[in-house]
Formats: C-alpha cells, structure tokens, sequence
C-alpha cells in the first residue's frame, strides 16, 4: 500500500526559547581620554548572524555602548564603543535550513569608570523563533484506492514578504538658546501612516531627538524635540496589504556657528516596505477507504502566520522622589531611559505591553556638584494586534525633566513601541498511514447514536461506507451531530 504524497508550501514553528548570558568588557574612550565619572550610559544589541544547526542554534553579534561622562578636569564628552559575542544555544529540534527569528534586548547594564574608559557589563535576553519552510510530506491519498474519503482543515496561510528598502534623510534647524556644543545624541523614529496612490508611496512620522548641550561655559543641559514628517518614498506603489517599517539609520547634530541659537539636525532613515501573501491552506486531518483498511499517522503540526506589524506611541509623565541618601536637586541638566519589556498580553485584537523604564537622570545638586539619580519607572501600552496571538515587541523611549524641586524631578517620556505580530495555526495532520486488517463485514439496519461533536466523515469511516451514501441515507440530519442524535443506515 503506497501512499501518495502531497507537499503543500507552508512555514512551520518548531520551537520558541529565550536564554540570558552575561557579557563584559572595556570600553576605551577616544584618545585614552580619563573618565572620572559615568554620567548615563545605554546600550543596544546588534544581531550580524543566526544560523540554525544540527541540535543548535549559533548567534553572533555585538553589544553597541553609548557613555556620556565627565572628563578628569569636569568637562562632558561622550563616547561609543562596542564588545563583540558568539553564543550557541542548544535546541533539540534544531536543523540545517530552518530559519532563526532572533530578538535581543539589554535587561541590566552596569558602566564604570575605568582609567581609559569605562568597563561595562551586561545581560542579553536572547528570545529566539525557530521555523522551517522545507516542505513537509501529508497524506494526498493511496495508489490503487478510488474511494478515499478525506477530512482537511482549510485555512488561510499568510506570510510576509519583502518589497524593498530605501533611504529616507532628513534636515532641521533646531533653535537651543546658548547651546555651544552638542556632546551627544540620540533618537527614535515612529511611522504613524503609511499610504499608496498612483503617485507612490507615502509615510508620515516623527522623529524624537534628545541631545546632552553644553553652553559656553561647558554647562550640560538638555535638548529635546519632535521632529514631524511626510515624505514619498522611492518605492513600488499600490502593493496591496503593504506596511511600512522606519529605523534611525543615523543622527548627526552640530551646533551652527556663534549667535546662531541654532543646532542643524540631519537623520536617515532606513524604511522597509513589506507586503503580506494569503494563500489558501489546506491539510488533512484523516482518511480512510472502504475498499483499502487504513490508519493515518498523524503529526502536529504549528503553522506559523504572518500577522503583520502593530505600532504605538505614547507620552508618560511622571513626578517623581528623589531616594533619601540623594543629595537636594537644584536643576535637572540631562535625563534618558531604557526600556524593558517584561510581559506582553495578547487578548481580544489589543496586545498589552508592560515593563519598566529605566531611567537616569543626571542634575545639579544645591551644593553645586553634579549628581546621578536612577528611577524604575513602570509602564504599560496598548497595539493594535488583530489576529494574532503572539507578538516580538521592539520599545525605544526619550527622556526629559522639564522641572524639579529639591525633592522631586518631574519627568516626561516618548515611548514608541513596534511589534512583529504572528498567529499559529496548530494542526494533527495526517503525514503517513498504515495498513490494517479489514473491519468485519456487516449487513442490514445499523442505528447509530453519534456523539456530540462528530460529524459524517466520523459515522462514515465507523461504519467503512462512503460519506455521500451517509448524506444520502441521513437527508435531514445537521452537521455537527449532538449528543444522543439517531441515524438510521443500511448497510
């Protein structure tokens, strides 16, 4: 008895694992420049290959550190710099060919002053989604066999497909009374529309830029701003079911000459156009024939889905204590936070995000010295998730203290959140079958009394006879049958 194989083109999930590693290093600063204290410091993980392996999964990447600090004579200056990893993760069901989703997120950084630099040391949430597009085998019936009677799910398989990428670059004169030099910078980007015409394409956003200033004098403070845009993209037009992703490619400010009160802003954006592709699915579940006594092997199979993108932005503000070995606040002079995720809801369309910001603030003391005060500020914000039933979720966020007294800091926070969304369709299919021995003959009135739930391909295959002579004898039964249901057939 030969089965006949049918291989339908689907993207399966075999597995989803997060790992945490430690990870540590130095970061020299320019020109062996001293460090005598760390003001803030953030970091984020970038991710160069993930390569699925027999029984593992092997990951390479680095950790990007961003400093601001205080030179040995008091002067603010920044600095980059980053620590290379390899890490292996041991999967079990781990293969050649699958595809490695890998998400990585910074949970705690800790960067100290070091006599060149700074040390840091990190822990890396490493959340990874294996998958498989190689073509799996499912029953498409037996050779020899004409009367196979089959029971399929039929779905709707969706994935995401890449339309291209583009470069997006922005300019803006910012003014910033007394700003003298900018020390560092940073930003985010968020998409709030995205739409197609017979001119093209077009999206609309904002980036938010937060930069450490200092004056004349070498006084740090703060510049924050929202920078709007709506811009054609160089890209196909009129691609149905098409979104759009942004990154901050890159962010460059410099103050415009003296007087000027101005800082010119350039920013380039990296914009991905991506399009989702339904098609029709369907997988059998279970079969049998009169004529040829078979059992279907089956397999569980997760069918992974695209769902799309889901994004949000909201602004948090909060007022704030000081802890009570902080000295008194005078003046708040530069804020940032980190955003961590710590659980992710999907419930009714909306998926719930929530997490802590980490946050520090750097502030001038009422005894004039400049001081760090860190806050774990709790956060949660909602997206749009129709669909879908898991999610990766990316979160950047700016930071401002717009005001203080000696005991508190007010501040305000631009949080943005992006999320690839996907659902999971899980499936027993029928992969294989084997051969039985031949149900006993039976002849004359049978009733049957159906469970609730079953349907005719279920009476059908118990009583070996073709699902059409089932319907035929049964004309006024409804399907699914209920509990205690009495069909009368001739067999």
């Amino acid at each position: 008895m030969d089965m006949i194989k049918r291989e339908p083109q689907l993207e399966r999930l075999i597995c989803e694992k997060t790992v945490q590693f430690e990870t540590e290093g130095a970061l020299p600063s320019p020109d062996g420049r001293g460090v005598r204290s760390v003001l803030t410091s953030d970091a984020r993980v970038v991710i160069a290959e993930s390569a699925s392996e027999e029984g593992q999964v092997r990951i390479a990447g680095r950790i990007e550190v961003s400093v601001l600090a205080q030179d040995d004579e008091g002067t603010a200056f920044s600095f980059e710099s980053y620590a290379g990893f390899t890490q292996i993760i041991p999967v079990e069901e781990a293969a050649p060919q699958m595809n490695a989703r890998v998400m990585a997120s910074v949970q705690e950084l800790e960067v100290s002053p070091k006599e060149d630099g700074a040390y840091m040391k990190a822990s890396i949430d490493i959340a990874l989604m294996l998958s498989s597009c190689v073509p799996i085998a499912v029953f498409g019936g037996v050779n020899g066999a004409s009367d196979v009677e089959t029971r399929e799910f039929r779905g709707v398989h969706a994935s995401s497909k890449l339309v291209g990428r583009t470069s997006l670059r922005l300019r803006e004169e910012l003014p910033s009374e007394g700003a003298a030099r900018v020390v560092s910078s940073c930003g985010t980007v968020f998409v709030r529309d995205f739409s197609q015409s017979s001119e093209g394409a077009f999206v609309s956003g904002a980036v938010t830029v937060s930069a450490a200033v200092t004056d004349a004098d070498g006084r740090l403070f703060q510049l924050v701003k929202q920078i709007p845009f709506r811009e054609m993209l160089d890209m196909e037009a009129d691609t149905e079911g098409a979104y759009c992703e942004a990154r901050l490619k890159r962010l460059y400010l410099r103050t415009v000459g003296e007087g000027f009160d101005l800082i010119s802003m350039e920013a380039e954006l990296e914009m991905t156009l991506r399009r989702m592709e339904r098609n029709e699915l369907i997988l059998p579940l279970d079969a049998f024939s009169p004529s040829c006594p078979f059992e279907c092997v089956r397999e569980k199979v997760a069918v992974l889905n695209a769902a799309g993108q889901g994004s949000s932005q909201t602004v948090i503000k909060e007022n704030l204590a000081l802890p009570d070995t902080a000295p008194d606040m005078a003046q708040p002079l530069y804020a940032s936070a980190r955003p961590i995720v710590t659980d992710t809801v999907i419930d009714g369309g909306t998926l719930r995000a929530s997490g802590v910001l980490m946050t520090d603030v750097v502030y001038e003391s009422t005894g004039g010295n400049i001081n760090i005060v860190g806050f774990e500020t709790p956060f949660g914000i909602s997206v749009e998730a129709e669909g879908a039933d898991r999610a990766r979720v990316f979160a950047s966020c700016t930071a401002f203290a717009p005001a203080c007294s000696e005991r508190n800091v007010q501040l305000q926070y631009s949080l943005a959140v992006e999320c690839e969304l996907w659902s999971v369709n899980e499936v027993e299919a029928a992969v294989g079958i084997e051969e039985t021995e031949p149900p006993e003959r039976r002849s004359g009135i049978a009733v049957c009394f159906t469970s609730d739930g079953e349907t005719v391909f279920d009476i059908a295959k118990r009583y070996s006879l073709p699902c059409s002579l089932v319907r035929e004898m049964c004309p006024d039964t409804e399907e699914p049958f209920g509990e205690g249901d009495k069909l009368m057939l001739i067999l």
